[in-house]
């Protein structure tokens, strides 16, 4: 709502993506174990996505707006360390990519 407000890149139509929509852009084959500074994303489109979030060397996790169905305090997650998918507590706090609908 705040975004919208401020009408970042003069627009007011930004959402939260779905597990799904941020799932899609999750890059499998950039999968690395320990997680470096090659995102699971294609940084050409996304450039300043890393897979950790400094300064605590935490999973890059970005938030959906999937809510978890049997678990009504939770939503889903994408992290992209590895792209994997996560359900975690509303309480927390992660990063948010957002998305707007094709014209």
């Amino acid at each position: 709502a705040r975004v919208n407000a401020a009408s970042w890149c003069g627009v007011k139509d930004w959402r939260m993506p779905t597990v799904i929509e941020l799932s899609d852009i999750a890059r499998l084959d950039r999968y690395q174990i320990p997680a470096t500074d090659a995102p699971a994303i294609d940084t050409s489109f996304f450039p300043n996505t890393t897979s950790t979030t400094e300064p605590h060397g935490e999973y890059a996790v970005f938030w959906s707006s999937s809510p978890v169905a049997d678990y009504g305090g939770f939503a889903w997650d994408v992290l992209f360390d590895y792209g994997n998918r996560n359900r975690v507590g509303k309480d927390g706090a992660f990063q948010v990519r957002l998305v707007r609908n094709g014209q």
